[in-house]
């Protein structure tokens, strides 16, 4: 039996399936039920109604991966959709700059709690459909910012929602139904194993092994990107919490810069290039509002791992701290 708890237009609908084709049935109904209600599906044509249901497959995939998930895990989603800002619960992410305040609002896809050991951990969680490879490197380079911002957001603004809070990480989760290499006939499990395995989130956890086996009990890294070797050691994408702190601070000394820069009227076409950056700007719709042409001039990214970002990170803190005294 698959039981999970969806919010629909306000409600909160319990989901019950006794198989997946009963699963498809349901999430179809949802989905032909919003269609109806909020896309006008009666003037929709055949090409985007064919599209339109075949969602239902992914929808009823990401589905059962989210109740499988959570079967393993202590965390429990308590908010989706959850606003930050002036007319929202939250409110909005501040930080000064010489000329004012970075004034920040937005949507949280889904926040996640759990009590360990007394006290409150606080995820949150990005739907991505298309996957997400995450890299700190780009965020401390001023990329990708967003999910880290609306944790620090929960972290210093979400005491009176949430109470005495610690982050426990951003995850992307992918919401899209991968395609994998199976023989005929191979068991059912296998395969949801396989595509589970595709479909791993993205992101980073807080270094504590508790908040670790909370997330995923099975402590095998089938959920989150971290898991355990042989001698029982964790080993993934991790950083620990005062290097959160740090991250907070850095964060919002780019946004600070950032907002600097826009205010005295530096706004040069000088786009962004590193690894996962070589191409963005030929797909990109605005390219004739810059001028773009090739070989014209970039901000080349540095591009390391996780530990070679972190390491960074502490060293431009003691050097910031050095300049201080």
């Amino acid at each position: 039996v698959l039981y999970c708890k969806f919010p629909f237009d306000g409600m909160k609908k319990v989901y019950r399936a006794h198989d997946k084709a009963e699963a498809l049935d349901i999430i179809s109904s949802m989905m032909n039920e919003y269609l109806m209600a909020k896309l006008d599906g009666a003037e929709r044509d055949e090409r985007f109604l064919y599209l339109y249901n075949k969602l239902a497959l992914t929808v009823c995939d990401v589905a059962e991966r989210l109740i499988r998930e959570l079967a393993l895990s202590d965390f429990r989603p308590v908010d989706f959709e959850l606003e930050i800002g002036n007319n929202g619960e939250i409110p909005s992410y501040e930080v000064d700059a010489k000329n004012g305040k970075v004034v920040i609002s937005g949507f949280i896809d889904r926040v996640d709690t759990a009590v360990i050991n007394g006290k409150t951990y606080l995820r949150v969680v990005d739907y991505k459909s298309s996957g997400k490879a995450f890299k700190l490197s780009d965020v401390l380079q001023g990329l990708n910012m967003q999910m880290f911002i609306y944790l620090f957001a929960l972290w210093q603004n979400g005491g009176e929602k949430y109470g005495d809070i610690t982050p426990a990480g951003v995850l992307y989760y992918p919401a899209n139904s991968p395609l994998i290499s199976a023989e005929r006939g191979e068991n059912a499990d296998d395969v949801a194993l396989k595509k589970q395995k595709k479909c791993r989130m993205q992101g980073i956890v807080l270094n504590d092994c508790d908040v670790v086996v909370a997330m995923d009990r099975s402590a095998g890294g089938l959920y989150i990107p971290v898991d355990f070797n042989a001698k029982g050691e964790m080993k993934g994408s991790l950083i620990r919490l005062n290097q959160l702190e740090k991250l907070k601070e850095k964060a919002d000394e780019v946004l600070a810069e950032m907002a600097d820069a826009l205010h005295s009227g530096a706004i040069e076409a000088v786009p962004s290039y590193g690894a996962s950056y070589k191409h963005v700007c030929e797909y990109c719709d605005y390219k004739s509002v810059c001028s773009y042409e090739e070989d014209i001039p970039v901000r080349e990214l540095f591009d390391t791992d996780l530990t070679d970002a972190l390491k960074n990170l502490e060293e431009e803190e003691d050097t910031a701290d050095g300049l201080d005294e």
